[in-house]
């Protein structure tokens, strides 16, 4: 009976002690999280491609066509700045739209509210403005979080042509598994900071990234794998000319996933495997940029 009470007791410790750091953790993980969102509303006029929609229009010419450019998960426009000035250059109108949630002007707490369908909702109504201002259907780029969503989207044949940068379709390692164990935690832990601000070999591009938010929402990465599942299942519908653009050495974006999807007559998919995730701000980003443009520019 003495050791029953014994073993009981220092299960009880263990227990308490447990729960004491949880909370601990949660207390730490609120105060970031209210100190993110602060700084994102004071930052906004300061840093816009952080924080706030874009639109761009050529300086010489008359834009006939536009481009949307969607970021990744808790990135924002800043993902495309310099992409962003090279397509108009080319002459293209280039919307980058800051997705709902995914930076620090919403509160971390509330970026699982965020559903696929109200994401699928949000880009089709941009897809149909973008198509009554010219009469014709724009392109799309998805880098990816963006290239999921665009492929969803572009599954209902509403654009012309898609770019998918590094697109989101599983994670590389036990992506399953991680979904299940996200969903569970985040009962008790909502929110975990971020490891790096970016995946970037290049150190002089990670020094330049700017992410949208260093906080994850565990119930937005499981809305992230629902949008990811169901872009799985749109590719084989998408009849436009495709573009993926992906590293082998992706260390957020299965690259055997996208491959396997890849494996379809009107899409090409080429590889870069100096870089990282974050392709835009990586040893590739010139070439990437180049065939882009290319891709855009090609009747």
């Amino acid at each position: 009976m003495r050791l029953f009470i014994k073993r009981h007791k220092k299960m009880s410790i263990v227990l308490v002690s447990l729960v004491s750091l949880f909370l601990i953790f949660d207390l730490a993980m609120a105060v970031l999280a209210w100190r993110e969102y602060q700084s994102g509303l004071l930052a906004g006029q300061q840093y816009p491609w952080s924080f706030a929609s874009q639109e761009i229009e050529p300086v010489h010419v008359r834009a006939s066509h536009s481009v949307i450019l969607l970021h990744g998960y808790m990135g924002s426009p800043f993902d495309f700045k310099m992409l962003a000035i090279r397509l108009r250059d080319a002459g293209f109108r280039v919307v980058i739209p800051a997705i709902p949630g995914q930076n620090r002007k919403t509160s971390v707490y509330k970026r699982g509210e965020f559903t696929p369908k109200f994401y699928q909702d949000w880009l089709a109504q941009i897809v149909k403005q973008e198509t009554e201002r010219f009469g014709q259907k724009p392109y799309l780029l998805g880098f990816s979080m963006g290239g999921a969503l665009a492929t969803v989207v572009s599954a209902e044949n509403t654009v012309a042509k898609l770019v998918l940068l590094a697109p989101f379709y599983a994670l590389p390692h036990a992506n399953n598994l991680v979904e299940k164990i996200a969903g569970w935690v985040s009962w008790v832990l909502p929110v975990v900071p971020k490891l790096s601000k970016a995946r970037i070999n290049d150190a002089k591009g990670y020094a330049e990234y700017i992410p949208g938010s260093l906080l994850v929402s565990l119930d937005a990465f499981v809305q992230l794998h629902h949008m990811a599942v169901a872009a799985q299942e749109k590719v084989a519908r998408i009849t436009v000319p495709v573009l993926i653009l992906a590293s082998p050495n992706d260390q957020v974006a299965s690259f055997a996933k996208t491959q396997e999807l890849a494996a379809t007559p009107n899409i090409q998919l080429r590889q870069f495997p100096r870089s990282n995730h974050v392709l835009l701000y990586d040893y590739d980003r010139e070439p990437i940029c180049q065939a882009i443009l290319q891709f855009f520019l090609e009747k």
